[in-house]
């Protein structure tokens, strides 16, 4: 657990994270989200979240940064992004929607404070203040799709390089 973190401070960091900034003037719903919150401290290189396990939380950074790891076929681990508070960044926020396997691991890079949500919170205030609730799944919808249009992206010039690679090693064979 982190030391005592002021509500006030809480409540702060909620209104900077843009998940969240639809909430900035309604003090009862940021109140209440802020209630639901469990606040974790993390020391360095300690693992927030590991990949492929289970996930049932969203992680706001409060203090500190984190590194976001993925690990390749061969094992290998490479830092996808490292996030910081100053940048308002969240974790973990497919949680909201499920409560599938973890896509990547986050490590503390420095000594870290978070703020987890856990779905069955976010579930109850969402039942509770259903306008607010569609405005944030609305921002993690934009994220997502960003997310999503940079993945396709991604594979093709992926799937480009490969066939390059290919015809040329067909070239090559040819010309032997």
């Amino acid at each position: 657990m982190a030391d005592k973190i002021e509500r006030s401070e809480i409540i702060e960091t909620i209104k900077s994270t843009p998940f969240f900034e639809t909430l900035k003037a309604d003090e009862e719903a940021l109140g209440e989200i802020a209630d639901g919150l469990t606040i974790w401290h993390f020391e360095e290189t300690a693992i927030l979240v590991m990949e492929g396990d289970v996930g049932d939380s969203l992680y706001v950074i409060h203090k500190g940064s984190v590194r976001i790891l993925k690990t390749t076929l061969a094992g290998e681990e490479y830092t996808v992004v490292t996030l910081s508070h100053n940048e308002h960044a969240c974790i973990g926020e497919l949680s909201l929607f499920d409560t599938e396997r973890r896509s990547a691991t986050v490590v503390a890079e420095v000594p870290t404070d978070v703020l987890i949500m856990k779905k069955e919170i976010f579930d109850k205030f969402a039942d509770r203040y259903p306008r607010h609730a569609l405005n944030i799944f609305r921002k993690l919808a934009g994220v997502m799709s960003t997310r999503l249009r940079k993945a396709n992206d991604d594979i093709i010039t992926l799937f480009e390089a490969l066939v390059s690679e290919i015809e040329q090693d067909v070239v090559a064979d040819e010309t032997t």
